[in-house]
């Protein structure tokens, strides 16, 4: 993630739902008075909150409604999730229904199945909740893609929720929690990273009447705060860089381990978005010291592993975008074109042993070879056939048309007497391929004993694999996107058909 990735993450972390997807995907809404007549008709199991839940989903309409919503439920809400399936399931958005299992497997097919702007709603237990969470942060589960609408009865569940989730939810999954814990109207928690960097449920009153909010109505809970998404209140970011200037300097490090930024382009941006949205931040550099890749393990190693663990928000220095990256990071809109230098040995002075060969490559020579050894046979056909035609004449033989046609391609005459025109008009088209090749020939070859001939220099990457096959060895630095493209390269000029070595070079040289 290199530096503008600020305004991705604000955007698609801060901000609760990514943009729309395609109109194919938008299904008709029908009016909440029918959804709440559904619910009461289909299953008296069904009460008010509910229904209240079901008629606001049906209300949000334009680029907040929702793509797909997802019933989640354990063994204790069963009826109550039948009556909302029955009547959510064929009357709004897309509806999917999933029983809990375990929290690993359940946590998985809802994150993989998320698309567009998906919405959970939760009817569980507070502990199988709670360990939803544990599993989707130990996991890295979390989808942008998705909200979730925890519906809880009674404070104590309540209470266990609002302790259990206090830092476990990951910055920018946006959580709401609605309970019921009296007659009056149920009470709005979301969730928001306070000023410590910690995530905590807020309360927002009860749902109809906010406490000291401009929110009226749980549908602007469900929709983006911008008030989050544009200060952050003085947060301290990590940010993970290494030293690369001009993109990011970083000074040596200090007697407590800690580096400072020194200077370079995208530091003057940070700088920009930090006064902007109100955030300070510290640098941190990778133990590794590498840019860093996702590993066939699992794991992912530098800065990328840093940002992908939530150990950094952002990282700087000319990170470079791969699609194995992308899998797991997000990135801004790349800024920055950089190029690559290539270093090689200089190209040896080929071999003049069998400079007599070297004016034609070996496809020519197979060519004129083959060339050579059919006119004389097809010559013959020719005389051949037009002589049974005209019984009075005759033509010489198979081996002395062989012959004269090898007798002209090395610049002698041949001793041939043609009388038909079907003849000449063969030999003349030999002849002017035989003084092309014998020009060619002759040039080339005094060209290459004149001035030394040398070995293809390397100028492109098209070049490396044939490089590669002469024997040479490519070495790349280290942990970067070199060092991944062309070891995992699996087809076009990137795939090195040989050994492929890394060193460490100090970033301070480049």
């Amino acid at each position: 993630m290199s530096c503008t990735s600020l305004l991705t993450s604000m955007l698609l972390v801060l901000l609760s739902w990514p943009s729309a997807y395609s109109e194919s995907h938008q299904l008709e809404a029908i009016t909440s008075s029918s959804i709440v007549e559904g619910i009461r008709s289909s299953n008296s199991c069904c009460d008010g909150l509910a229904s209240d839940i079901a008629s606001t989903l049906a209300s949000i309409d334009g680029e907040y409604r929702p793509n797909l919503v997802q019933l989640l439920y354990d063994d204790k809400h069963e009826e109550t999730a039948a009556g909302l399936s029955q009547t959510l399931s064929s009357e709004m958005f897309g509806f999917m229904v999933v029983q809990y299992e375990t929290s690993i497997k359940t946590a998985k097919k809802l994150i993989n199945s998320a698309w567009g702007k998906t919405l959970l709603l939760v009817l569980c237990s507070p502990s199988i909740i709670l360990d939803m969470f544990s599993v989707i942060r130990l996991n890295y589960l979390d989808s942008h893609f998705v909200s979730w609408l925890v519906v809880l009865r009674g404070n104590e569940d309540l209470n266990a929720v609002l302790v259990g989730l206090n830092g476990l939810v990951f910055e920018g999954t946006r959580v709401t929690v609605v309970a019921e814990v009296a007659k009056g109207l149920p009470v709005v928690f979301t969730d928001a990273m306070d000023s410590d960097g910690v995530t905590r449920l807020h309360d927002q009153g009860s749902w109809g009447k906010p406490v000291e909010s401009k929110r009226k109505h749980l549908i602007d809970l469900l929709e983006p705060d911008e008030e989050r998404s544009i200060n952050m209140k003085g947060r301290v970011l990590n940010v993970t860089a290494l030293e690369r200037m001009p993109h990011f300097g970083i000074s040596p490090p200090n007697p407590d381990g800690s580096v400072n930024a020194t200077g370079g382009f995208e530091l003057m941006i940070l700088q920009t978005l930090g006064s902007i949205f109100n955030f300070t931040f510290r640098v941190i550099v990778p133990a590794d010291g590498s840019f860093g890749n996702p590993l066939p393990n699992g794991k992912v190693t530098g800065m990328i592993g840093l940002v992908a663990r939530r150990e950094a928000s952002l990282a700087f220095g000319g990170v470079t975008l791969t699609d194995e990256r992308g899998k797991v990071i997000d990135f801004s809109i790349p800024f920055y074109q950089g190029y690559l230098t290539i270093f090689s040995t200089p190209p040896k002075e080929k071999n003049r042993a069998l400079a007599v060969l070297s004016p034609f490559t070996y496809e020519v020579w197979i060519g004129i070879i083959l060339s050579t050894a059919v006119i004389g046979p097809i010559l013959f056909g020719v005389s051949k056939a037009a002589t049974r035609m005209k019984a009075s004449e005759s033509s010489p033989s198979e081996q002395n048309y062989a012959f004269n046609m090898f007798r002209n391609i090395v610049n002698q005459g041949n001793s041939l007497t043609l009388g038909l025109w079907s003849e000449r008009i063969i030999l003349l088209c030999w002849f002017l391929f035989c003084l092309v090749c014998s020009a060619l020939y002759s040039g080339t070859l005094t060209a290459v004993l004149v001035v030394p001939a040398y070995e293809k220099p390397i100028n492109s990457l098209q070049d490396l694999p044939q490089a590669v096959k002469r024997g040479m060895t490519l070495l790349v630095n280290g942990a970067t996107t070199h060092e991944f493209i062309f070891k995992e390269a699996k087809k076009g000029s990137s795939k090195i058909p040989g050994p492929c070595s890394t060193t460490r070079t100090d970033q301070r040289v480049l």
